[in-house]
């Protein structure tokens, strides 16, 4: 599947002319800043719209961290048992063409109490990677932590799950540097910025296709 680079970027409001009774001319209007993000939960690429509908899926985490914030969310966008929660899920446990959703980043206390470290999590991701690039299942990466789950534990096995991708959602915050913006464009990944996890609610239904 040919995957298209997407990084959504918000529109300011023009007000302050519009009060005046005045329409603004183009050399009026200011421009749009790339730091600011627009959140539009159905605007999925056409290829990604009900990608999960009717499949088995599994959720799961490189890093030991955040899945349960974006097992909430799911919860909270209806998916009930519409997919499998497994933090230790092996690529080679993947059923041949099913979804992997998988949260990225590096946790301390998670790898601990999984009794995994670092090189440990970024070898599982390269194996889903190798894995959804050879086609035998489809890879859907989230980053929910922000600045916290990024860095020198985090950005290996984050670098380690992009080959193969389908598409990345990330939390602005975490993609201050361009970091995720650059594996994006070097993996030819979907990439698309939200201001807060529970912004994620839209667009899991529009990947499950509800």
């Amino acid at each position: 599947m040919k995957k298209m680079k997407k990084l959504l970027t918000a529109a300011l409001l023009l007000g302050a002319l519009a009060s005046c009774g005045e329409t603004p001319t183009e050399s009026q209007k200011p421009s749009t800043p790339a730091s600011q993000e627009v959140v539009e939960g159905r605007d999925l690429a056409a290829e990604l719209v009900g990608i999960a509908e009717g499949k088995t899926c599994y959720l799961s985490t490189v890093g030991q961290a955040d899945s349960d914030i974006v097992n909430n969310v799911f919860k909270k966008a209806g998916l009930g048992t519409s997919y499998t929660n497994n933090n230790m899920l092996n690529a080679a446990d993947v059923e041949e063409g099913a979804v992997v959703l998988l949260t990225l980043g590096s946790s301390s206390k998670g790898l601990g109490a999984a009794g995994v470290d670092e090189a440990h999590e970024a070898a599982r991701a390269a194996a889903f990677a190798a894995a959804a690039d050879a086609g035998q299942f489809t890879l859907i990466l989230f980053h929910v932590g922000g600045t916290p789950r990024r860095g020198t534990s985090s950005d290996p096995i984050i670098e380690a799950a992009f080959p193969g991708a389908a598409a990345c959602f990330v939390v602005s915050s975490g993609n201050t540097d361009g970091f995720f913006t650059n594996l994006a464009d070097a993996n030819d990944v979907d990439l698309y910025s939200i201001a807060k996890s529970v912004d994620l609610v839209d667009y899991a239904k529009g990947l499950f296709g509800i």
